[in-house]
């Protein structure tokens, strides 16, 4: 037997046990990240997919035009296109994680609103409002993944959060007529109660993957 002051390898065991503490919490921050986003982006995304339904019957039943709810989706898009290269700026100097639940939190504020105003304008101004807001997401989310997650599992993370984002939306459409039926404030109160109760969840899953492990 060597003794353990000659040992040659005597320094391995506690290298080993470090690297083995790393990746564990490695993989508990890139588990607690893909919740803390696949929470935040599953509420809202249900929202805005059951916007691509219940939109049109919303803004024709205030008495909007043909034209007028083009209008509303052109100038809805406008913002993101616009706003998004200040977006992906804001990203990479500021906290990504309050970008991306700030945005979020911005545009669902919005939904509830729709309903409550008679103005077509005013609706119009608010929605400018919501996607300037939503502008701030995406980027602040990609950067977030791609700190918070090993270059080796990035893609197949990311793949699993547009899965979720794709589930959310497609389930937002196809109920969003069922919940304009009930009353066409209905849809904006439900997609915003279940978006913003998405973002409690990830305020704590996000909060966990900054912690130190205990």
């Amino acid at each position: 037997t060597i003794p353990a002051h000659i040992n040659p390898h005597q320094d391995d065991f506690p290298d080993h046990q470090h690297t083995m503490v790393t990746l564990a919490e490695m993989r508990r921050k890139q588990r607690m990240t893909f919740i803390g986003v696949a929470s935040l982006m599953a509420g809202f995304t249900f929202l805005f997919g059951s916007y691509s339904t219940i939109w049109p019957l919303f803004m024709r039943g205030i008495g909007a035009s043909d034209a007028t709810v083009g209008l509303s989706f052109t100038l809805f898009g406008l913002p993101l296109l616009v706003v998004t290269p200040l977006a992906g700026w804001a990203a990479d100097h500021f906290d990504r994680r309050r970008l991306a639940l700030l945005g979020y939190a911005g545009g669902g504020i919005c939904a509830p609103l729709y309903p409550l105003l008679r103005s077509i304008p005013l609706i119009l101004v608010v929605g400018v409002v919501e996607a300037s807001m939503l502008a701030f997401t995406d980027p602040a989310i990609g950067a977030l993944l791609m700190e918070d997650v090993p270059s080796d599992r990035r893609a197949g993370v990311q793949g699993g959060i547009f899965a979720v984002e794709s589930f959310a939306e497609a389930a937002g459409a196809m109920s969003g007529g069922f919940l304009f039926g009930l009353g066409a404030a209905v849809p904006f109160f439900f997609g915003a109660a279940l978006g913003f109760l998405g973002l409690l969840v990830s305020i704590g899953a996000l909060r966990v993957s900054r912690s130190p492990s205990g």
